[in-house]
């Protein structure tokens, strides 16, 4: 006859023999998922394009575009060779008017960050007759 003891011992056993026959049907059990890593960043390019502007009659702009990448630091060195005249850019992202005075050079900076094209403009609509000319295509891809 069994004592209660080996039968505990016995029933013990059974329990554990069903639940290790209960795991191996189960098959391996996977790790939980980490999430796929972010992207990387768009490659941050600083591209400086060095802009001279006098009146529309003595050429205007001396570049007519600018073309650039979505993610670039974009640098415009302005000079102002007659009177004044400047950058007015307006992007969904940012605003900028800078002015320049005759003989001077200012600096503007902005990042590049969606695709389009815009106009930059001389914000001075007293620079000449012509002034509604002076623009500048920038062309970010």
């Amino acid at each position: 006859m069994k004592t209660p003891a080996k039968f505990a011992i016995g029933l013990t056993a059974l329990v554990v023999l069903v639940a290790l026959a209960r795991l191996s049907t189960l098959g391996p059990t996977a790790a939980p998922e980490s999430p796929p890593p972010p992207p990387p960043p768009p490659v941050r390019t600083e591209r400086v394009f060095f802009i001279s502007a006098q009146i529309h009659e003595n050429s205007g702009f001396n570049v007519s575009e600018i073309r650039v990448q979505r993610g670039d630091h974009v640098v415009l060195v302005v000079t102002s060779l007659d009177t004044t005249h400047g950058i007015l850019l307006d992007l969904p992202w940012v605003s900028i008017s800078n002015t320049v005075p005759p003989g001077q050079t200012e600096r503007v900076e902005f990042d590049a960050e969606q695709t389009g094209t815009f106009t930059i403009y001389c914000p001075n609509p007293l620079c000449s007759a012509e002034h509604y000319l002076m623009r500048i295509a920038l062309v970010i891809e």
